[in-house]
């Protein structure tokens, strides 16, 4: 559902009609979405995140409500974060005023890692007595095992890509994503900062991508 109102709001019926029957038929989506995989159960406060900013003005509470979604999103799955940063230079591409640009950027990142924040600390010191304990072992333990991670190559998340997101349309939905990268900056910026953390992340595997493949499909059928 918003996907296709986020495509309804941005392009219209059509792509929106199209993007909508994709996500709902593509087989990845209905298999994953009965599971309790957290790539697939990330997508949607991540999709709330940028129907937010999608449908409204970016005031003061847009920016405030966006970075809810994006801080719960995070909670889930600490790599989407990085979407964070895509959406600074998303700010970047909109505003000429540096003091707007970096007022927005201090509303949403306060936001986000408040709400970041709530979903880790209270569990974090109730199970192991020190807050953040979970993010900390996360990154050390991927520090120190990255050696022992499935190496893919550079090909392997374009395999996903393009097969995940109907091909042969998936060629000409990926190529008009990138294109679209200043029109969408808000919806391409993030997403492509998450896909560009994978492909230099040492652990490739398949479904880490999944999140930023809505993204592809909206925008590519707008």
């Amino acid at each position: 559902l918003l996907v296709y109102r986020i495509s309804l709001k941005i392009g219209g019926l059509k792509p929106a009609i199209l993007s909508g029957i994709l996500m709902a038929s593509l087989a990845w989506i209905p298999l994953l979405s009965v599971h309790q995989i957290v790539e697939v159960f990330t997508i949607l406060p991540l999709l709330a995140f940028s129907w937010v900013l999608t449908k409204n003005k970016w005031t003061f509470n847009t920016l405030l409500i966006a970075g809810i979604w994006l801080g719960i999103a995070t909670g889930l799955r600490y790599q989407v974060g990085v979407m964070g940063l895509g959406l600074v230079a998303s700010f970047y591409v909109h505003y000429n005023d540096k003091k707007v640009w970096a007022k927005s950027c201090i509303i949403i990142g306060s936001s986000a890692l408040l709400i970041f924040s709530l979903t880790q600390v209270p569990t974090d010191l109730y199970l192991w007595g020190e807050p953040f304990a979970q993010l900390k072992a996360y990154i050390e333990y991927n520090l120190n095992n990255s050696s022992e991670y499935p190496q893919g190559n550079t090909l392997t998340y374009f395999f996903v890509i393009l097969t995940c997101t109907a091909p042969p349309l998936s060629f000409f939905f990926f190529r008009d994503y990138l294109k679209s990268w200043k029109n969408y900056s808000w919806l391409v910026l993030p997403s492509l900062a998450f896909i560009l953390f994978h492909f230099l992340f040492p652990n490739k595997q398949e479904r880490f991508i999944l999140p930023a493949l809505p993204y592809i499909i909206i925008v590519g059928s707008v």
